[in-house]
């Protein structure tokens, strides 16, 4: 058994247990014994230090010190990504196309072909470049003649001239791998072209793997192709036939033509065929007839080529579930980006694509947003009108999600995006039901939405709700990607054993992998990558990159264990939480409730701040953080600036955790409970204002029937500051100076001679800056809120729970506000009133549910923090 004890649970476990003996006691609980040498009496003076040696009967005993052991580690499966190129599934419809409830009218619905790169008269002058036939017409060739002349040769029959022209079969060969798809339009208007000139005599062969791979034939002049396999392959093209080739031939980005279409390339010459390459990028030298499909493919040096990929993929940033066609659309708004240009940002690592559309992988989005804004005047505006031309065709959900994208470091609230939050609640009401499209429309926005950051967008997180509700279902026990059946199924598996990774056959543990991945030969991974002594591992296989590290007990975690395949942890009120592993659909590993112990909690969750649970008033969401027990020290130090006389600093223990809001009250959870709103300003996420403390008692005597179990109410002065100070000692949560940027005050007054700052004469809304370090947002500013608590003078020596005095004359107000000082605003800062202000408002507490704790205890059952019964 691996210790978790610290050496504070020691000392109490040691002082309330005197009869016993220390250093057995101590070895129960997992700690190791080590006798050191006494110091020298000489070097405990000098160190100032004296250890005090214990004697039994008069005897001295040498002094034992108690090492820890190790803290116990687990893997875990924190990432999944895909990896640039591999295939994706289809989607068999557009979910950018799916119709939402709206009122606004969308535009014409954008041409989903791709503009075609030449018009058919340039199809014309492209093959007019076509090799002399070797056949001979009845014009006479008078240089032919004049050199036989020259050499005294005798004019038998007189040479005639080639004949020029499509009076034969031609056979084109269209190069047709998925990398090429934005051209594969374009292959197809110029099979049409060449088929209205030849009919029947126009012979067509795709090529989706390369020469070496199939062939297929598409027969006479149909339109659309409609491919059929042959062989042998170019033994089938006609004698002397001309050949026409479109595509990349392998040189896509080296612009070497590859050893393959180089073999075939020779072999059709050595068979006297002549031909006509027509690149859809630049080739280097070649000594082959070459008309390039878009003749500024080679008008670009690197660095401007360079430049004008990254404009390209920048604009991308701005789109959702973009088209091959409206790719093309952007590249054309661009000067100087070319064909070449286009197929670079289809076959980006950057890029993700399936059959129908491609989007930048979501790691990449804030960086290409970031570019997109930083791109001059010149360049962005050609590219935002292409944008928004395409954007007023597309449906108004659509729409939406596109403009959440490129607003994702400043959204605003969702009310700026018409029915997506109502699309995100419908489909997660609705996930026991048949799938529909807008349910396929939300799960293609889950990339996008994960990279919303909760902390600075709150107002968003009913729909990372409802978005994560829809995720969990669509990858229920996933871990593995089921598409890596057949060849690629997991043969091995990874499991733990102590603090190192081994690979075992057989499925379970935390990672299921293939032959890709591992090796039985060598018993290695196939990268090479050593097991032993790691703390994190990266293993590539089912087209993923999986990532796994260690982990050892979270901050937030009163114990964590292992079941051999799942890792649990237990938070202070004993809620038993399990790791939920990356899969492919859910790109990050989370923490998630195995039950939920509160009635009155719609939703229980784990972020980086801790335990949070969600209350749901009437289809008004609040969310309420779990606080734990502590010691702190309440007041200020004397040397505090512009500190009060009645902020005398004592330690305060709180013995028991308590719930406390997120945010203060805001107007539309008043409203919800109370039916009012008393506040002067009106706005829905505006703290509520103008409330006596009266009334606030009125307002959750409201919310305990309709929240049994949380026990509502305002917390205690004590609470209220322990909470504010989040673990600090400074005049702020964040520091001892203060700015405007980090709180709502009125700026014209600083604190300790600071820097003035804005004063907005006016409440923000309840998430308007940042939360302190536990994830409380505006517990300093914006509006003051009411404390359960008379107000008194403050204890001169430690207390515990302290709920202030039975009675009084007035009640105390805590936070400052948006007219406030800044002095008003410091942690320690006590305001006493008996009246409603219009900067008064207030922030609701919960009490500890007893029934809880017992039920998570009984949840939890037997096991102990290192998982044995």
């Amino acid at each position: 058994m691996t210790s978790e004890i610290s050496r504070a649970d020691l000392l109490r476990v040691l002082a309330r247990a005197p009869g016993l003996p220390a250093a057995a006691l101590a070895r129960l609980l997992g700690w190791e014994g080590a006798e050191h040498a006494e110091p020298d009496a000489a070097q405990s003076t000098a160190t100032g230090t004296a250890t005090a040696a214990p004697s039994v009967a008069g005897a001295a005993v040498a002094p034992v010190r108690y090492l820890a052991r190790p803290a116990p580690v687990y893997w875990h499966l924190v990432g999944c990504e895909p990896l640039p190129g591999e295939p994706a599934t289809d989607r068999p419809e557009d979910p950018a196309r799916v119709a939402t409830d709206s009122a606004q009218e969308p535009g014409p619905p954008p041409d989903p072909r791709i503009a075609p790169l030449l018009a058919p008269g340039q199809w014309q002058n492209l093959w007019d470049r076509l090799p002399p036939s070797p056949r001979r017409g009845p014009a006479v060739d008078l240089p032919a003649c004049l050199r036989r002349l020259t050499r005294a040769e005798p004019l038998h029959d007189l040479p005639r001239r080639p004949r020029r022209g499509f009076n034969r079969a031609v056979t084109l060969i269209l190069d047709r791998p998925a990398a090429l798809r934005p051209v594969w339009d374009d292959m197809r208007l110029a099979r049409r072209s060449l088929a209205a000139l030849l009919g029947d005599a126009l012979q067509t062969f795709l090529l989706p793997a390369g020469p070496d791979g199939p062939w297929l034939e598409a027969p006479g002049a149909a339109d659309p192709l409609q491919p059929e396999a042959i062989d042998p392959g170019p033994d089938a093209i006609p004698a002397a036939a001309p050949v026409v080739l479109i595509g990349a031939f392998g040189a896509l980005d080296s612009a070497e033509i590859a050893p393959d279409w180089q073999r075939l390339l020779a072999r059709l010459g050595a068979a006297g065929h002549p031909l006509l390459l027509v690149p859809v990028c630049p080739l280097r030298q070649t000594a082959l007839s070459a008309a390039p499909l878009d003749p500024a493919i080679d008008s670009a040096d690197s660095d401007s080529a360079d430049r004008v990929l990254g404009t390209l993929l920048a604009a991308l940033s701005q789109t959702w579930l973009p088209t091959p066609a409206r790719l093309r659309g952007l590249r054309r708004a661009i000067p100087g980006a070319s064909l070449h240009t286009e197929l670079r940002v289809y076959n980006a690592p950057d890029i993700a694509r399936d059959a129908f559309h491609l989007w930048l992988a979501p790691d990449q989005l804030p960086f290409r947003l970031d570019r997109f804004a930083e791109l001059p005047q010149t360049d962005s505006a050609p590219l935002r009108r292409a944008i928004d031309s395409w954007r007023r065709g597309l449906d108004t959900g659509a729409q939406a999600i596109e403009r959440l994208q490129a607003s994702l470091s400043d959204p605003g609230p969702p009310g700026l995006y018409p029915g997506l939050a109502e699309q995100a609640a419908a489909v997660a009401a609705g996930l026991n039901g048949p799938s529909t499209m807008e349910r396929a429309q939300l799960a293609a926005l889950l990339p996008v939405l994960a990279r919303l950051d909760a902390a600075r967008a709150p107002s968003w997180r009913p729909v990372l709700r409802d978005a994560d509700r829809l995720a969990r279902a669509i990858c229920q026990g996933a871990v593995a990607d089921q598409d890596s059946a057949g060849r690629d199924a997991p043969t091995h598996t990874l499991v733990q054993r102590g603090a190192d990774l081994l690979v075992r056959p057989g499925d379970g543990g935390i990672l299921p992998i293939g032959p890709r991945a591992y090796s039985p030969e060598t018993g290695l991974l196939v990268d090479g990558a050593p097991l032993a002594g790691q703390r994190s591992l990266t293993v590539i296989d089912h087209g993923h990159r999986w990532r796994l590290v260690t982990l050892t007990r979270p901050r937030w975690a009163e114990r964590i264990w292992s079941d051999g395949r799942d890792l649990f942890a237990a938070h202070a009120d004993n809620t038993i939480l399990r790791w939920q592993p990356a899969a492919p659909k859910r790109p990050e590993g989370t923490w998630r409730p195995e039950l939920n112990l509160w009635p009155w909690a719609a939703e229980i969750g784990v972020d980086r701040f801790g335990l949070w649970a969600l209350l749901d008033v009437r289809g008004v969401p609040y969310l309420l953080r779990w606080i734990p027990a502590g010691r702190f020290l309440m007041g200020s130090p004397e040397d505090e600036p512009e500190r009060n006389d009645d902020e005398t600093q004592h330690e305060v223990e709180l013995t028991r955790g308590f719930w406390l809001g997120e945010t203060a009250v805001s107007q539309a959870l008043w409203h919800a409970a109370m039916g009012n709103n008393p506040s002067r300003r009106k706005g829905a996420d505006l703290p509520v204002e103008q409330v006596p403390w009266g009334e606030c008692q009125i307002f959750v005597a409201k919310l305990a029937g309709m929240a049994p179990g949380l026990g509502p109410r305002l917390p205690t002065e004590a609470e209220w500051e322990y909470a504010c100070r989040a673990g600090t000692r400074t005049a702020f949560s964040f520091g001892d100076m203060l700015d405007t940027g980090r709180a709502n005050y009125n700026g014209d007054y600083a604190y300790n001679k600071g820097p003035k700052g804005e004063y907005r004469q006016r409440a923000l809304p309840v998430w308007s800056v940042a939360p302190n370090p536990w994830g409380l947002y505006q517990m300093l500013g914006n509006v003051y809120e009411w404390c359960e608590d008379w107000y008194g003078a403050y204890p001169t020596g430690p207390v515990s729970d302290p709920a202030g005095p039975a009675e009084g004359s007035y009640r105390v107000l805590r936070g400052g506000a948006w007219l406030s000082f800044g002095r008003c605003l410091r942690s320690a800062f006590r305001r006493r009133t008996g009246y409603s202000h219009a900067d008064i408002g207030l922030r609701l507490a919960g009490g500890f549910d007893p029934q809880a704790s017992q039920a998570g205890q009984a949840e939890a059952g037997t096991m102990t923090a290192d998982g044995r019964a």
